[in-house]
């Protein structure tokens, strides 16, 4: 396989020097922030990804490139890896797919480098799960929350429902826990209130089997690696 070091040389030989990446990045665009508006992952699809299907090495290559590709600054905020406010010189990898909801397909595009608030401001669900396990702080999930939806307004981008439905999730759990809620707890009610028409393409999916669902990855499809809600459910609460 290689060391580490190796591969990254392979790496910046093949898409550095040769800049030969996939036409579905729009290289011009940057920073973009409507990859804050990325859908949350599907439950029948969690725990599924390319990296843990393909490999580690393959993996390797693609974040790296990711992280290279704007100059090692996140691709939601356009903030410098050395200039994040939070873990300083670190950058994420995420996966971007393009979701297909009325056929239960998850279609795996191409992987972009984000700061730790933006990566996980789209993964807002799982910080929701994070927070009633009691993994991360209540102060935390709303600061990264309301991060993202400031780069979303600063780019006259419509609000991220999935993250307005998480935080309203969160919103009734820290109100048994008599936590303070955030000054913007009124605009996010609202907002969502203001928004209903955006979850119409999400409504689709409802009429999906839990077994149907595929993330389809090079023209070939997998099936979810937890078989039915209940196990899901089991897995992620335990």
């Amino acid at each position: 396989m290689g060391s580490l070091h190796q591969r990254l040389g392979k790496f910046i030989q093949r898409h550095l020097v040769n800049k030969g990446k996939d036409k579905m990045i729009e290289k011009s665009k940057f920073p973009d922030a409507s990859i804050l508006l990325h859908p949350n992952i599907p439950k029948p699809l969690h725990g599924l990804a390319p990296r843990t299907i393909i490999g580690q090495e393959w993996w390797d290559e693609e974040r790296y490139e990711a992280y290279a590709r704007y100059g090692f600054c996140c691709h939601a905020c356009g903030v410098h890896k050395d200039e994040f406010a939070h873990r300083k010189g670190i950058l994420d990898a995420h996966e971007m797919y393009q979701m297909d909801y009325k056929n239960g397909k998850m279609i795996y595009l191409y992987s972009v480098a984000l700061c730790h608030y933006c990566h996980n401001f789209i993964h807002n669900g799982r910080m929701a799960i994070r927070l009633k396990k009691g993994e991360i702080s209540w102060n935390y999930f709303v600061d990264v929350l309301y991060d993202g939806f400031v780069t979303l307004k600063k780019a006259e981008l419509p609000p991220n429902v999935f993250a307005l439905m998480s935080y309203l999730s969160a919103e009734s759990f820290a109100i048994e826990k008599r936590w303070k809620l955030p000054f913007w707890a009124g605009a996010a009610r609202k907002s969502l209130e203001d928004n209903k028409n955006l979850f119409k393409q999400f409504s689709e999916s409802a009429d999906i089997e839990w077994s149907d669902w595929r993330l389809v990855l090079n023209g070939k499809e997998y099936e979810p690696i937890h078989k039915t809600f209940e196990d899901w459910v089991q897995y992620y609460n335990s």
